[in-house]
Formats: structure tokens, sequence, C-alpha cells
């Protein structure tokens, strides 16, 4: 890239233009998934008072899942959204 602007050759435009990542929750899925995995293994594992501690992890996760499924919800269009706006 750095020749090709040394040289005056313009540069094709998805060298330039970054690539962008669709959010629909996906993001916030799978660590929500993993940290309730955790909060259910130290649950498990641990034994008395101890157990309670697996909580933090647990609750995390069920608060990261919370988060996308309302950016899920967020996202969609209303039905009214590709109807043009009348002209006055």
């Amino acid at each position: 890239m750095r020749l090709a602007l040394e040289k005056g050759q313009p540069l094709p435009a998805n060298l330039v233009e970054t690539p962008r990542r669709e959010r629909e929750g996906q993001s916030n899925v799978r660590p929500g998934l993993v940290l309730i995995g955790i909060g259910l293994a130290f649950f498990l594992a641990l034994g008395g008072h101890a157990r309670y501690f697996s909580t933090v992890p647990a609750f995390i996760g069920i608060a990261l899942l919370l988060t996308a499924f309302i950016e899920k919800g967020s996202t969609k269009k209303s039905p009214d959204a590709d109807k043009p706006s009348p002209r006055l």
C-alpha cells in the first residue's frame, strides 16, 4: 500500500475501508454463556458458604445475555421505517 501511495496510484476500496462487523448481540452472547457455565462449575465444585461466590460470574453472564437481547431488540427496524415520508 505504501508503494502504491508513493507512486500516486489509487488504492482499491476494499483495502481502504474497514469492514463493518454487524452486531446483533452476538458479541455478548458467547461470553455470557461462558460466565454462566463458570459460575455453575464453581457452584458444583465448591462447598458450604464458598458456593455463594460462584454467583458473581453467573450474574455477570446473565447481565451480558440481557444486554445482548436488549441490543438485538433495539436494532430491529420499525415497519414504517421503509416508507417514504410524505411531502408537503
